[in-house]
């Protein structure tokens, strides 16, 4: 996390702790702030009661159960969530060609793209296998794993936000689902 803080992403605070129990050594753990709403009033303190959604990606499979489901502040049912914004980054993000130059000019008001640049290479400099550039496919889409997104108010612009790191600096990327056995064809 402190790489991703380093780089000026925004990242929960994590640190060491000696855990001690009635005085018996349990062990070090890593503390990590929880992204939540106070992340965001902490790290966004002119707009930070913004829409923070958890692990959905701006894909055609991102129905609006799922994005209701993902939404993690701002999501009382008396209140009636609104997730218009996410919506409206979906379908532009989806709308695309793969043309470069219409798909930057389309999501740079929409995403903080300076940041995701920088996100992007803290990622893969670290190798986490288990994030955001993961896409494993399920039940007709695709689950990326372990980031947020959070929508500044102020700015209008999403932010992506990295979570649980646990995964990281390992080379050859294991095949975790087979406890790191190699693929072997026959």
């Amino acid at each position: 996390f402190s790489l991703f803080y380093d780089m000026g992403i925004v990242a929960p605070r994590a640190v060491y702790a000696k855990l001690y129990v009635n005085e018996e050594f349990w062990g070090l753990f890593c503390v990590v702030e929880e992204i939540d709403g106070r992340f965001t009033k902490s790290r966004f303190p002119n707009s930070g009661d913004g829409n923070l959604y958890k692990e959905i990606w701006p894909e055609n499979q991102a129905y609006d159960s799922d994005i209701l489901g993902a939404l993690t502040t701002n999501n009382d049912p008396v209140d009636t969530p609104d997730i218009a914004d996410f919506k409206s980054f979906r379908d532009a993000v989806t709308a695309m060609t793969t043309d470069s130059a219409n798909f930057l000019a389309v999501v740079g008001p929409i995403v903080n793209l300076s940041q995701i640049v920088k996100y992007m290479a803290v990622d893969r400099g670290i190798m986490n296998f288990d994030g955001v550039v993961s896409a494993y496919v399920t039940w007709g889409g695709h689950l990326r794993h372990n980031y947020f997104w959070y929508h500044d108010e102020e700015s209008g612009l999403f932010t992506l936000i990295p979570w649980d790191l646990d995964k990281t600096f390992l080379y050859p990327e294991p095949n975790f689902w087979t406890n790191n056995q190699p693929n072997v064809i026959n």
